[in-house]
């Protein structure tokens, strides 16, 4: 009876460890400014991370340079539930850490996408929102803030709110 106990025991641990090991993200990620390639936010209150393939984070940016204008874009994918961000920001010369940018302002490129079994979303008509950078050092490859908005789909006839976003990349490609 004793070797019975000792391999349930055994057994129920692996069972544990192997539970345990298989949970998802669940939560959003902490808001740091330290590269650490990490997105989230809620979407219309539910949790939404990006999720890549083949090795890849799901996120990340994009340096330009236009003659006096410096601007980033933030790429979020989430191929399993067919869903993306992006957020495309501009200043003079150059961005700002600790700015508020309003992302109604016009020149901006702001757009939440999701797919539906017969057509695609696409909330990119900015009702009210802001981002602000935390973080935005060039040599370092890192750029970090918070972000929430609401934008409109013609395509769908719906609003989304985006809420508690935060992003923190590691890598600016340029």
């Amino acid at each position: 009876m004793r070797t019975f106990s000792k391999l349930f025991i055994v057994w129920l641990m692996l069972l544990v460890i192997f539970f345990s090991a298989c949970e998802e993200d669940d939560e959003l990620p902490s808001i740091t400014s330290e590269g650490k390639n990490t997105f989230g936010c809620l979407v219309n209150g539910e949790l939404w991370l990006p999720a890549g393939r083949f090795g890849n984070s799901g996120t990340f940016a994009e340096y330009m340079a236009f003659n006096d204008t410096s601007g980033v874009s933030i790429y979020a994918d989430n191929y399993d539930e067919v869903s993306s961000m992006l957020i495309s920001i501009f200043d003079i010369p150059t961005l700002k850490e600790g700015k508020i940018y309003d992302l109604t302002n016009t020149s901006f490129f702001v757009q939440y996408t999701e797919a539906t079994e017969n057509q695609g979303c696409f909330y990119r008509n900015v009702t009210s929102g802001q981002l602000k950078l935390s973080k935005y050092d060039i040599n370092q490859k890192i750029l970090a803030g918070t972000f929430e908005f609401k934008a409109y789909s013609d395509a769908c006839n719906d609003t989304v709110t985006i809420t508690e976003g935060r992003f923190d990349i590691g890598e600016i490609m340029q």
